[in-house]
């Protein structure tokens, strides 16, 4: 999978778990103003682990690298270095 498919998997379990009508969320759009809670965070690793294949590790469990569609496809990117 290339980094845009993986931009793409990310938005779309964005749009499946905030439940927005909207198509794409901006990259640097503010995933709290529109009811990330806590629930949903837990809910949202779980998923992109299972997506991906992954282990989010502890260090990387923080709020910032969450907050934004461009942030999590930044911390995803880490779980797979380019070849």
């Amino acid at each position: 999978m290339n980094a845009l498919e993986r931009y793409q998997v990310i938005q779309q379990c964005l749009l499946q778990i905030m439940t927005t009508s909207q198509n794409e969320l901006p990259g640097d759009y503010n995933l709290l103003s529109i009811g990330m809670d806590s629930m949903l965070y837990i809910r949202l690793v779980v998923e992109l682990e299972d997506l991906f294949n992954i282990e989010i590790h502890d260090d990387d469990l923080l709020l910032d690298n969450f907050s934004t569609p461009a942030s999590i496809f930044e911390l995803i990117n880490k779980y797979f270095p380019e070849s």
